[in-house]
């Protein structure tokens, strides 16, 4: 006779963050693949075992179905965005256009893009006499970054300080408890910014389509995508598709602000990317470089691993999902842990350490594909998952080539991850020195 699944019960004002810390606790204590977690009025099972992750994303793909009646202001912010689609056959239809048609056939052009920004920015910071927060640094990195391989544009730096405030603040209010029909000053200023960040990228769009310009940007090839039936997108969807993609991609600010926490807490490992790029005959780095700094992209995976953008997707089954120990019912809203799965003892030599090495050739091969999945897995895996890689890689091999890096928290113990709709620390407080 199978077994229950093992119940974790909390209050409902407990911050995820703890949640997750005790959440992990059980799982070892029970060593189970999966834990019921109540947190009244949820009831989640939580998972974070490989076999059960892939029959989820994978062989039970079309009776996946997303928890939109939780994440109204993901379905009002983009409508028809991949982000916010339920999960349904034309969806990953849609899905699947936009990544053959914009992901995919320009990765080069988006990473090359990106090495001046991050240029510009690593010199200001070398030349910074004070430490400073890296966070706020990184926000504004990420969403300048995003703004190029968009529009290929440089956004002006009133419009930058403008936009990274709005879309952390949508990051922070993404998920509400509150019911939609609670009219909050909270509720008031996430749809006052939406619709002011939507203002902003069709104006974009229009000037685009005004001047002519064929440009092999992710809004150039946008403007090109068609329906089923032949007619092309119109203007709401285009600017739904380039809000779920620059919401997607500006959540890379969590994860370009914990390599600067990780490369400065670890020299070691800094240094060893340094001798890396060292090695390559030319200067400037670009997406060509990329194939040849495979440390820099094993780092760039154990970053992910420990801090993932994400640490958790929510769909919900609509048939019973079998295993040896367990049955998960249909029609069980689910979390799919990340953050846990990416700790699993089973799995990883050192869990809650940093050890690029995770990711040597030997190493990976042992591993079941499901145990690292930082953009997910599958039919529902993060369309940009290839481009933040390499946007990653990049910056780490920039980093490394030009940058000391000294770690100066203000309190003991920070930073400490703070989790949302990202994974963020709490604070970075880092002095940067120049290399040369």
């Amino acid at each position: 006779m199978k077994k229950a699944l093992p119940v974790y019960t909390t209050h409902p004002f407990q911050s995820i963050t703890r949640i997750m810390q005790r959440v992990e606790v059980e799982f070892n204590k029970h060593n189970a693949p999966a834990l019921r977690v109540k947190v009244p009025p949820y009831n989640f099972v939580m998972v974070r075992d490989p076999d059960i992750l892939r029959a989820v994303l994978t062989d039970n793909v079309m009776s996946l179905r997303k928890n939109t009646d939780d994440l109204w202001r993901f379905r009002w912010l983009l409508p028809k965005g991949g982000t916010a689609n339920p999960g349904t056959a034309d969806c990953l239809a849609r899905k699947r256009k936009v990544l053959k048609s914009v992901a995919e056939p320009a990765l080069s052009y988006y990473i090359d893009c990106l090495a001046p920004i991050f240029d510009e920015f690593i010199s200001s910071w070398n030349s910074k006499t004070e430490p400073f927060q890296a966070k706020a640094e990184a926000a504004k990195l990420t969403v300048k970054s995003t703004f190029k391989m968009f529009f290929s544009e440089d956004i002006p730096d009133d419009v930058l300080d403008s936009l990274s405030y709005k879309i952390a603040f949508i990051h922070r209010n993404l998920f509400s408890r509150m019911p939609v029909w609670v009219p909050t000053r909270n509720k008031y200023q996430f749809m006052k910014y939406g619709t002011e960040i939507r203002g902003l990228f069709l104006q974009y769009l229009l000037e685009r389509r005004a001047s002519g310009a064929q440009i092999p940007d992710m809004i150039g090839h946008l403007q090109h995508l068609t329906n089923e039936d032949g007619t092309p997108y119109t203007d709401q969807e285009i600017i739904d598709e380039i809000c779920s993609g620059y919401f997607g991609g500006t959540a890379l600010i969590g994860a370009v602000t914990w390599s600067i926490y990780w490369l400065a807490a670890h020299p070691d490992v800094l240094q060893n990317a340094r001798k890396e790029v060292d090695s390559l005959p030319s200067v400037k780095l670009g997406a060509s470089d990329l194939q040849n700094l495979p440390y820099c992209r094993m780092v760039a995976k154990e970053i992910m691993r420990l801090t993932p953008p994400f640490w958790s997707l929510a769909p919900r089954i609509a048939t019973t999902l079998e295993h040896p120990e367990y049955d998960i019912p249909a029609g069980s809203k689910m979390l799919l842990s990340i953050h846990h799965t990416h700790r699993h003892p089973d799995h990883w030599q050192q869990p809650d350490q940093f050890y690029p090495e995770h990711f040597l050739p030997e190493e990976e091969k042992k591993r079941p594909i499901y145990a690292f999945m930082p953009f997910g897995k599958g039919g529902r895996a993060c369309i940009g998952q290839h481009v933040s890689l390499m946007f990653l890689q990049l910056f780490i091999a920039m980093l490394a080539a030009r940058s000391k890096i000294k770690h100066l928290p203000s309190k003991p113990n920070n930073p400490v991850p703070v989790m949302g709709f990202e994974t963020l620390p709490n604070e970075v407080r880092v002095r940067f020195t120049s290399n040369a």
